[in-house]
């Protein structure tokens, strides 16, 4: 049991079993809450600060293990090696502690408001040239030869967070509110409309055509008659041949033999 004049830390340890990598994000940039995480942990973090002197002279991280570089020298030389980057550090406790940045589980660059997707394709952002010098000529016997981290929404996202962990909070830039994440419009399924069609115009009726009239019946015409059929040659009835002297007298009305 501690006595009441000790204090108990409150930082907690690495979980049994694990590394300090094991809880590092494996993406290329970090966000201010889970740094804040492993600051509280037992974890070896180095901080680079990339701004203007005068931002960092206002108000900077609270931390034992921060390196100020000059945003203005870093902007005006786009290839610099890692002994040139050491010459550039205007604290001379910095350079001791750039001397010794392989040794930590973490680095971790920012500026105002930086942010890793609008680095990625900025090769000559300062960041990215204090990124890739922190590598350069690196004792391999180091802990970390990894690239730094980059701390998303910069300086002014760790001091809107976490303002008791900076110095002078008040005077530093405060960050921009964010903006609201537009989705995208919704795809709109034209139906397609008819084309309207004139309505159709009738003549006027009169009084007498508006009466109904009646329909003529018309009945159907009868079938032709049948036509005789003719007997054949064979089935007529045969005549004898009248007389040669056979004459018919009109008067008498009666038929003489000569």
């Amino acid at each position: 049991m501690p006595s009441s004049l000790q204090t108990v830390s409150a930082t907690p340890l690495v979980p049994l079993g694990q590394s300090a990598k094991d809880i590092i994000p494996k993406e290329a940039n970090i966000s201010a809450i889970e740094l804040m995480h492993i600051l509280d942990a037992d974890i070896k973090v180095l901080l680079i600060d990339i701004r203007t002197f005068e931002e960092f002279k206002i108000s900077h991280v609270k931390h034992s293990t921060v390196i100020f570089i000059s945003k203005d020298y870093l902007d005006v030389n786009t290839k610099l090696a890692s002994s040139e980057i050491r010459e550039l550090l205007v604290i001379k406790d910095h350079k001791h502690l750039w001397d010794k940045r392989g040794s930590y589980d973490l680095i971790v660059v920012f500026d105002t408001d930086s942010t890793y997707d609008a680095l990625d394709t900025q090769p000559t952002h300062p960041i990215n040239i204090v990124r890739e010098c922190t590598t350069d000529c690196l004792d391999p016997n180091f802990i970390n030869s990894d690239l730094p981290k980059v701390l998303d929404g910069g300086y002014s996202s760790w001091v809107y967070h976490f303002p008791k962990h900076c110095t002078n909070p008040d005077r530093a830039k405060k960050p921009a509110p964010p903006k609201p994440r537009r989705s995208a419009p919704p795809t709109l399924i034209r139906t397609p409309v008819p084309e309207a069609k004139a309505p159709a115009i009738y003549p006027l009726l009169s009084s007498e055509d508006a009466q109904p009239k009646p329909i003529p019946l018309t009945l159907p015409e009868p079938p032709p008659a049948p036509v005789p059929a003719l007997l054949p040659a064979a089935t007529l009835p045969v005549t004898a041949p009248l007389p040669a002297a056979f004459t018919c007298d009109s008067s008498t009305s009666c038929c003489l033999y000569l």
